[in-house]
């Protein structure tokens, strides 16, 4: 299954079936638990999606380069130089991974081995005279768990940076991680002061317990530096998004298990219905085909009242609901009516009119129940897959 993505239509699934066998309050919480879900900002699956954005010249290839440890994504002095987004991704990573990217139109992929759970997206630069580039990083980023906005010394105070880009997006601050790069051409004692100004910048933008990572992703001289703190970062924010999305997931798993106890199907509906009735509704016709008497008649009546029960009880909490929809009073007349003509129909008239009066409207609740049950058991066996996949 596509992780998250397909709980959630199990869950749907569950929402749509419910009515006439949970009780609306729980109903009303699944609808809305659902619909918290298909909102939730970013990929709802176990890999972390990170998009890297930056303006022209701001080195977002030569960071995924680094954090990839070798050539990823070409590299070049012409601005700008990245057109279209390309993803690195896991070699083993989920189909629903790959669809994303395919909806998103991501054509150019690299597969890894180094992270199992992370994909960085290489965007085009969002500030150059392209406006085809700023149109790709405004449709990718609500798709995304993440957002490693890259800046470098010189143009990080750019107003059009913080006006039109990063001002209006604040409210969506969590998604964000700030990265400074070539922090090589820096000494290293203006590290602090322009850190610092780039904070309090972004806490004017909105941003608020702000974090800027530097690094130097492809220095003059020497490795690549602060690479390590910001995989590290990524793998926290890994963990925080898979306990997110666990308790979640839990939160399904509960309410699925809760609406299938309230309906009566969580321990399974059984598939005995037919060949119940069946013995039932023949040992009724044939009892009732001899001479009339009270004593036949009460037989019946109990043999359809103790099948009617039984298929109440294995119900559970909704149990009352067979019993009104086949009191005993409508039981008493069916058995009369049948009696009063055992004389002059046949035993196949007499078995259709008991099917017609008691069996099909049972068999309708309760095929109903079953298709139920088995909506019911899908979605938890769902939870229990998801939750194993997000810690595999």
């Amino acid at each position: 299954m596509r992780d998250i993505a397909e709980l959630i239509d199990a869950l749907d699934a569950v929402v749509a079936g419910a009515p006439g066998f949970v009780d609306e309050p729980l109903v009303v919480e699944a609808e809305a638990l659902a619909l918290q879900l298909r909102r939730r900002t970013g990929y709802l699956g176990g890999t972390l999606v990170l998009a890297i954005v930056g303006g022209t010249g701001a080195g977002k290839s030569s960071l995924l380069n680094a954090i990839a440890g070798e050539t990823v994504a070409s590299v070049s002095d012409i601005r700008p130089h990245t057109h279209e987004p390309l993803a690195w991704m896991p070699e083993s990573a989920d189909s629903g991974l790959g669809a994303l990217l395919d909806e998103l139109d991501i054509v150019v992929r690299r597969r890894h081995d180094q992270f199992e759970t992370l994909c960085i997206i290489d965007l085009p630069d969002f500030d150059s005279y392209a406006q085809a580039h700023r149109e790709v990083v405004e449709r990718l980023l609500p798709h995304v768990d993440a957002v490693a906005w890259l800046v470098d010394p010189v143009k990080y105070a750019d107003p059009i940076l913080h006006s039109e880009f990063l001002a209006p997006v604040s409210q969506h601050a969590a998604q964000f991680i700030f990265v400074m790069n070539k922090m090589d051409l820096l000494p290293g004692a203006d590290h602090g002061t322009v850190i610092g100004d780039f904070q309090r910048l972004l806490r004017d933008d909105g941003f608020d317990d702000v974090r800027v990572i530097p690094v130097a992703a492809s220095p003059i001289v020497g490795s690549p530096q602060g690479i390590v703190d910001l995989t590290d970062h990524l793998r926290e924010r890994l963990t925080d998004k898979r306990v997110a999305l666990n308790k979640l997931v839990h939160e399904v798993r509960d309410l699925v298990r809760r609406m299938g106890r309230d309906a009566g199907v969580w321990g399974g509906t059984g598939d005995a219905f037919e060949r119940e009735w069946i013995t039932t509704r023949d040992s009724v016709v044939d009892g009732l085909a001899g001479p009339p008497g009270s004593s036949q008649r009460e037989d019946a009546t109990c043999r359809l009242s103790d099948f009617i029960a039984a298929l109440a009880g294995a119900a559970g909490p909704r149990g009352f609901e067979v019993r009104e929809r086949m009191p005993v009073n409508v039981v008493a007349q069916v058995v009369n009516d049948i009696a009063a003509t055992a004389a002059t129909t046949s035993t196949e008239a007499r078995r259709n009119h008991l099917d017609d009066t008691i069996g099909t409207p049972l068999r309708s609740w309760a095929y109903g129940r079953a298709v139920f049950g088995a909506t019911v058991a899908f979605a938890g066996v769902s939870a229990y897959t998801v939750e194993d996949r997000l810690w595999r």
